[in-house]
């Protein structure tokens, strides 16, 4: 994790932008935020934190990995205020056994403008990776355009690792 400015905050309601989706363009119910409300929010300053998931110990076999190389999905939504720009970052990392690079992918969203404050969903789903994979790394980042102290930054909730057997 790395924190500048004020660090990462937890928003029980996102505020100053939408509030999170309840349903789909085509009015199918999103469950991406598993009945939360919240939001992480980050400052002016770039923040980042990452997560490794550990596909193993999520009760995945070698075996039933490398055979069949289920398709990895990943996804997560970001937003930002109404009154500041910001800058959204997704870098996830497919990893082996001893941590190699076996897949990545990165995006960054400009989230400036009014329909910055709208909650925006990005993303991939990795396939045909082959075999070796372990880990997955999921890395998100977020800053602001403003320089102002307080958590003026993008914000970013429900993201997701989903193997798709």
């Amino acid at each position: 994790m790395k924190n500048q400015g004020g660090g990462w905050r937890m928003e029980s309601t996102p505020v100053k932008c939408d509030s999170l989706p309840t349903v789909d363009t085509d009015g199918s119910p999103i469950r991406d935020f598993g009945g939360f409300t919240s939001c992480f929010a980050t400052p002016s300053a770039l923040c980042m934190k990452e997560q490794l998931v550990d596909l193993i110990s999520c009760g995945f076999t070698r075996e039933y990995l490398d055979k069949n190389q289920p398709p990895i999905e990943i996804s997560e939504w970001c937003a930002c205020r109404d009154d500041c720009g910001g800058t959204y970052l997704l870098n996830v990392t497919l990893l082996d056994e001893n941590k190699h690079n076996m897949g990545n992918y990165h995006v960054e969203e400009d989230l400036s403008g009014p329909k910055g404050k709208e909650w925006k969903k990005v993303s991939h789903t990795f396939s045909e990776y082959g075999e070796g994979i372990r880990y997955v790394s999921f890395n998100h980042a977020g800053s602001g355009s403003a320089h102002t102290p307080g958590d003026f930054g993008s914000k970013m909730s429900g993201g997701i690792v989903r193997v798709l057997e």
